[in-house]
């Protein structure tokens, strides 16, 4: 899931993407026809090819059909409500749970349950919800490695609540420990975890921590090739850096980033990370009529306020 973006939370934009593990039972060859979509649909979101991939999704549950692989078409069920919530369009998301979602009494298939209604819970910003699943399913949360997705998200819930949510963090510290020890958690699930730590230790102020947790979720998701969680993990380490007072590894932050946004395709995070690093660039560079003449360019394109005033600031 690490990692599709959407500003839909200014904490991760997506969702559906960092989630992409799901736990399989053994498949018959002609099913894997299933799996190849499905897996075809997860590369996709990977580079922000939300068309094509739910196209993809259909074929997957088609291929399933045949076979009336029900755990199949649940998790294609799944990441295609993820999907809708991630881009607005949560009506959707619910009409497919609530009128055809699959559940089947299966563990794998409850803990797919689990990660996914959990993430399409917490992108449609029902914190409340996420807690209730959270709640149902307890038992999974602490003894399943690939429930891990839903601790972070339940972590993240928790805090956008403003709800003590140390337990949540301890539990993934349990994790990361239990990790070094058998390497047992899925990479993007893990990747994500490490991001999640980053993100809330930002928020609470502790730079030192943020900044380790968060290049490791950043060389977690380079061995993944994760081209989206990349993105997200640049940008993040440029808010870090920010944070730290170190503008000009923010700057290269934010550049790092804005290309990797533009090259899936999403222009307008693009442009908000390249007008943040030529922001940095001139308070450490100084006066410099290039620069300030991009910048005026990409104002014009920008809608957050914030951000536009600060480009004002900047160039007058």
């Amino acid at each position: 899931m690490k990692k599709l973006i959407f500003l839909v939370l200014p904490l991760l934009f997506l969702a559906g993407c960092f989630s992409s593990t799901v736990l399989d039972q053994p498949k018959s060859e002609s099913q894997s026809d299933g799996d190849d979509f499905f897996n075809l649909a997860n590369d996709l979101i990977n580079r922000n090819q939300v068309g094509p991939a739910l196209i993809s999704l259909d074929e997957a549950y088609n291929s399933y059909s045949l076979l009336d692989d029900v755990s199949g078409k649940t998790k294609v069920l799944l990441k295609k409500a993820n999907i809708f919530a991630a881009t607005g369009e949560v009506a959707k998301g619910d009409s497919i749970l609530s009128a055809e979602f699959l559940l089947l009494p299966g563990r794998a298939d409850t803990i797919n349950y689990l990660n996914s209604l959990t993430e399409f819970y917490y992108v449609s910003e029902r914190y409340d919800s996420v807690l209730a699943i959270a709640k149902k399913f307890n038992t999974y949360y602490t003894s399943h490695p690939a429930a891990l997705i839903a601790t972070a998200y339940l972590t993240l819930a928790k805090f956008a609540l403003k709800t003590n949510y140390e337990m949540e963090l301890s539990d993934l510290n349990r994790a990361f420990v239990a990790l070094d020890r058998d390497q047992r958690y899925p990479a993007d699930q893990l990747a994500f975890a490490f991001y999640t730590r980053a993100y809330i230790a930002l928020a609470e102020g502790n730079t030192k921590d943020a900044e380790f947790w968060g290049k490791k979720a950043y060389d977690e998701d380079l061995d993944n090739e994760d081209y989206l969680a990349i993105a997200y993990d640049l940008e993040l380490l440029a808010e870090i850096a920010e944070g730290k007072n170190d503008l000009n590894a923010a700057a290269g932050f934010y550049k790092r980033a804005s290309d990797s946004y533009f090259a899936l395709g999403i222009g307008e995070e693009s442009i908000h990370c390249e007008a943040k690093s030529l922001i940095l660039r001139i308070k450490t560079k100084g006066d410099n009529s290039f620069l300030k003449n991009r910048l005026k360019h990409l104002k014009e394109k920008i809608t957050d306020p914030l951000l536009r005033k600060e480009i004002e600031a900047t160039v007058n």
